[in-house]
């Protein structure tokens, strides 16, 4: 191999680790890294601040009712 070939291949697996640094390590594909740039709250997907009340609410009723029993 020529000493350009070399030098080409190694800048492309540098580029490589990079964008795997990047994608395992800051934002970490679970949701932890994206929370962490400035979102407040939980990140659930699909769930809306009244979806997750009233999700609340009827858990909440649910555990006086077995209280009550």
């Amino acid at each position: 191999m020529k000493s350009k070939d070399i030098v080409y291949t190694l800048g492309y697996i540098a580029l490589f680790c990079i964008a795997l640094y990047f994608v395992f390590g800051l934002l970490k594909i679970s949701g932890q890294g994206l929370s962490s740039m400035g979102l407040e709250g939980d990140i659930i997907e699909g769930m809306s601040d009244k979806k997750k009340e009233k999700a609340l609410d009827k858990l909440d009723k649910i555990i006086e009712k077995k209280k009550k029993k």
